[in-house]
């Protein structure tokens, strides 16, 4: 009747991990079983370093004892819930948000810029960039956008972010949907 929310963190070596995913429907008896792929890139801190991009589907404002805690997806005041792969309807909604977390290597003074390309059947159909803000106390750039669906014809699409300093950069993608 509602939508279940699990949430477990673990700290992995870098190396490529499969994830099992077991859902058990007591008042129906079904069971049904997810494998999804999983890698942990090696992390050199001589050079900058992104996470996955998350394709949002909500976010919730934290109260302030909440907003203490660092949570990967916890962005100024808000907790950002990823889209988990559902199609997303224009109808329902007229931007799609992502999310990301950034690291600058080591050392580094010089802002990191970020390239986002969004690709269909590998041609590219957008690309812009800029420069993301500077790292937290902790190291880190948090940063969140959205952009708009109304152009988007239905179908699936790469969004690809690279973000790079002067020296190296690093890239990372996710796919989506654009239904009707």
């Amino acid at each position: 009747k509602g939508d279940v929310l699990f949430y477990r963190e673990a700290q992995l070596p870098p190396g490529n991990y499969t994830v099992q995913l077991i859902a058990y429907d007591g008042s129906s008896g079904k069971v049904s079983v997810r494998n999804t792929g999983l890698e942990i890139p090696s992390a050199d801190d001589a050079k900058p370093r992104l996470s996955s991009v998350a394709v949002l589907r909500r976010a919730e404002k934290l109260t302030p004892e909440e907003q203490k805690r660092d949570q990967p997806f916890r962005f100024g005041e808000l907790l950002v819930y990823p889209n988990l792969g559902e199609a997303i309807s224009k109808s329902a909604s007229k931007q799609l948000a992502f999310f990301l977390t950034a690291w600058p290597a080591k050392g580094s003074t010089n802002p990191l810029q970020l390239t986002m390309e969004i690709l269909q059947n590998n041609r590219s159909v957008g690309k812009t960039s800029g420069q993301l803000p500077a790292a937290d106390e902790q190291g880190q750039i948090k940063y969140a956008s959205a952009f708009p669906l109304d152009k988007f014809q239905p179908g699936i699409y790469e969004l690809k972010m690279t973000v790079g300093d002067d020296k190296n950069s690093v890239s990372r993608s996710t796919h989506f949907t654009v239904a009707p």
